[in-house]
């Protein structure tokens, strides 16, 4: 939903001058950078206990990139706004979002190559017991 609703310029002044689209993408960046993490970790952990994925370390390492990145953006935030920098140019901020949103990529790759690689060989059992059951009859 953030990809959706543009982004604010962030040379703005305030939350009065923030437009209705600049007001959603925050809110779903809210809702979605912080959520996302969460089911990663907890998803790596249920594909994890099936023997099929458990010989893939990468989809935990993955998963806890994704928790580590929102971290190091967080403390970059807290930090940078308590000592009274500002959100703009010259911040890092953009370049750790894009750090975030990397590692969830990252992290839907993994996944996803995973289940690709373990539906070929299902279909290729699969039919390799028609072919045999067809053989037989």
């Amino acid at each position: 939903m953030a990809g959706i609703f543009v982004v604010d310029p962030v040379t703005i002044k305030g939350p009065e001058e923030m437009t209705t689209h600049g007001m959603l993408h925050g809110l779903a960046g809210a809702i979605f950078i912080p959520s996302l993490p969460i089911a990663g970790v907890l998803i790596s952990r249920s594909l994890a206990r099936g023997h099929a994925w458990r010989a893939l370390r990468s989809i935990h390492w993955t998963a806890h990139a994704m928790w580590m990145s929102v971290a190091a953006m967080l403390i970059h935030l807290i930090t940078d706004i308590s000592s009274g920098g500002t959100l703009g140019p010259g911040s890092w901020n953009g370049w750790l979002n894009r750090l975030v949103v990397v590692s969830y990529c990252v992290w839907l790759m993994t996944v996803s190559w995973r289940a690709i690689h373990l539906r070929k060989h299902a279909v290729a059992a699969s039919a390799s017991i028609v072919g045999t059951i067809v053989a037989q009859l």
